[in-house]
């Protein structure tokens, strides 16, 4: 029995590899085949951390909803994550349209929630890490990560870092909670509990 269970929305233009980096971590296969995904789609995979079972909930959109606000409302509606891709193989706008997604995700979701940029086909692309800081200062996504779907490189370390930091974010809110109830618990101490009777 899984001990946690989070959903993280996989978020990015259409071919950036947002279908096949789920697979690769999810099944361990990668095809070049393109197919468009349509809507967006639904998978799971439960990863042993320490003594925990989690549980992810990957949650895949088509990149065509990039400006349907309604529709990408409820797709990042109760993310624990955000992950949003950019390819880096050919010239594309897709690293640029990231800040797009990024504020799609700030309308719904907490802005201290995790949320990570993630560069795709590193096998078929360079790599510039000073543009990419750039893009993670400006538009608050919290890391970055390289990967390659085909070769596999970087795919299991960006889900088991990225699940490590939901744990310590949603310990650090539960914390937080009963900090804040403490607080209000103090507040009230020594203040008269009941009503008292005025004498005619």
């Amino acid at each position: 029995m899984c001990s946690r269970e989070f959903k993280i929305a996989v978020a990015g233009d259409g071919s950036t590899g947002k279908t096949c980096l789920v697979n690769r971590f999810v099944e361990g296969i990668f095809s070049d085949r393109y197919k468009m995904t349509i809507g967006a789609e639904f998978t799971s995979k439960s990863i042993q951390m320490g003594d925990e079972l989690i549980r992810l909930q990957l949650w895949d959109i088509s990149g065509q909803y990039r400006t349907n606000h309604s529709i990408t409302k409820n797709f990042f509606k109760d993310a624990n994550a955000v992950i949003v891709t950019f390819s880096l193989a050919g010239a594309d706008n897709s690293i640029t349209n990231t800040a797009e997604w990024r504020e799609m995700s700030l309308r719904v979701l907490e802005d201290d929630l995790p949320c990570v940029l993630v560069g795709t086909k590193c096998d078929l692309g360079t790599i510039d890490p000073t543009s990419i800081e750039s893009i993670c200062d400006t538009n608050n996504f919290h890391k970055w990560y390289i990967t390659s779907s085909k070769t596999g490189e970087g795919v299991n370390h960006l889900f088991e870092d990225l699940t490590k930091v939901m744990i310590e974010y949603q310990i650090m809110k539960v914390e937080e909670a009963q900090n804040f109830k403490k607080s209000v618990v103090n507040l009230n101490d020594g203040r008269p509990t009941g009503r008292k009777c005025c004498p005619f």
